[in-house]
């Protein structure tokens, strides 16, 4: 799956369990993060912040696949729940 999370105060992205992760700051604020995980319902991963008592991040899926590895056209079904 491929996130855009946009928010200021991002310090980085850490993988959890089986869970792997990469990402990139495409620009200020603005980082781009692959995550690939074998079972989609346990895709888990972590999100250094420098005051997690600031606003939440914005979280925007981009792309994402199926067991099959096949491009999930329609991304409304997917949500992405950040927990403080």
């Amino acid at each position: 799956m491929r996130r855009t999370t946009c928010g200021p105060g991002v310090q980085g992205f850490s993988e959890v369990g089986q869970t792997r992760v990469f990402s990139a700051e495409l620009a200020t604020h603005v980082h781009r993060v692959v995550v690939v995980a074998a079972d989609p319902d346990q895709i888990r991963f972590q999100v250094a912040v420098d005051d997690v008592l600031a606003p939440a991040l914005t979280v925007v899926v981009v792309e994402a696949v199926d067991d099959n590895n096949a491009a999930i056209v329609d991304l409304t079904g997917i949500e992405v729940t950040l927990n403080r």
